[in-house]
């Protein structure tokens, strides 16, 4: 497997340069493109961002999500539960 198939898809990652930011990766390098945290467009810094490693980590999903779900599947499993003891109770 080459290096160029191995890199991330083009998108929107956590820049390497500045926590409080995210640079636009176009598949192969860096861009000047980049954005705060809460999604407005700012001017890319004069100089070059350090680039150690040109292999971005992609931005996940936060813990919020996993933790909806979580209670979701709880909620749903304690009705089940509760349905199905209300029917046998009645049926008995």
């Amino acid at each position: 497997m080459s290096e160029e198939n191995s890199l991330p898809a083009a998108g929107w990652y956590p820049d390497p340069a500045d926590a409080s930011r995210i640079r636009w990766w176009d598949g192969q390098t860096w861009t000047q493109h980049v954005a705060v945290a809460d999604g407005a467009v700012t001017p890319a810094s004069p100089q070059p961002a350090p680039n150690n490693d040109p292999r971005p980590t992609p931005i996940k999903a936060g813990r919020n999500a996993q933790t909806k779900l979580t209670l979701w599947a709880g909620l749903f499993a304690a009705l089940a539960l509760w349905a199905l003891s209300t029917l046998l109770t009645t049926m008995g």
